[in-house]
């Protein structure tokens, strides 16, 4: 439990980097640059099966939904398990004690209800990285790492 408790830690600081990435970073990494209403995410999944490359700078509307939904759920990952309470007394939540353990209990429910919400979302990412890059032609994954897209 000791490596599960620094992998929360860690996941907590880069989701606070994430954050202040996020408000301050490069423009493509701005929250404002792809938070997406309904309608442009549904164009923009009406011609996701053209076989040619998005050529967008920065997210796509769907890319931009999934990051929202991937920074949502390790949020609430993160949250839950500073607060769950297996009664155990050894892996305890840092911050159980200041709630109540009704609450807690429904923390580490919620904590273990997210895990395979958690792998279907890397699932899915993965997914959508093989599928750009054999149906669209499109490398994502040096992008992700550099910032920088080619061409």
């Amino acid at each position: 439990m000791s490596a599960h408790f620094i992998a929360g830690y860690v996941m907590a600081a880069l989701l606070g980097a994430r954050l202040v990435w996020g408000l301050i970073g490069p423009q493509t990494a701005r929250f404002t640059s792809f938070i997406y209403g309904p309608t442009a995410i549904l164009a923009y999944a009406r011609q996701l099966a053209v076989r040619q490359p998005s050529n967008r700078r920065g997210h796509n509307p769907l890319g931009g939904v999934f990051v929202v939904a991937m920074l949502v759920t390790l949020s609430l990952q993160v949250i839950t398990g500073l607060f769950a309470d297996p009664e155990d007394y050894f892996n305890t939540g840092p911050l159980a004690g200041y709630i109540s353990i009704e609450m807690s209990r429904k923390a580490l429910t919620l904590h273990h209800t997210l895990m395979p919400v958690l792998i279907g979302l890397v699932v899915i990412h993965l997914a959508a990285i093989a599928f750009y890059r054999i149906w669209k032609r499109e490398n994502l994954i040096r992008p992700m790492i550099t910032g920088r897209r080619q061409g």
